[in-house]
């Protein structure tokens, strides 16, 4: 189960849907306003099985770590010009800055 939690408008959140999928990511969009932990906690609520949360900001890692303590929590710049100028995310299990390298993470992590 994949979703993408985004800080978009919910006005705005077919027109990112879209956009992902036309990348290959054809996942549910969740809009969101502020840190992602409290929805991240209440996604949790309904599951069973381990989740894991990635995101860019150190800050959204931080409000996850607070709301949702036992989430795998994966910090991940992708643009290297940004991953540069970030630092790991104290609360973070594992910082990764490669697409296929998180693949490969997510994949091992879930097994």
């Amino acid at each position: 189960q994949i979703a993408v939690l985004t800080n978009v408008p919910d006005k705005h959140r077919l027109r990112r849907q879209n956009n992902l999928k036309s990348h290959g990511f054809n996942y549910p969009v969740i809009a969101n306003r502020g840190g992602k932990g409290p929805i991240v906690e209440r996604i949790k609520q309904d599951m069973t099985q381990p989740l894991v949360f990635v995101d860019d900001l150190p800050p959204q890692i931080t409000s996850v770590a607070a709301h949702a303590p036992d989430t795998h929590l994966v910090h991940f710049v992708g643009d290297p010009r940004l991953a540069k100028l970030i630092g790991k995310a104290p609360e973070a299990h594992v910082r990764i800055d490669d697409w296929q390298k998180l693949k490969t993470h997510l994949i091992d992590y879930i097994k």
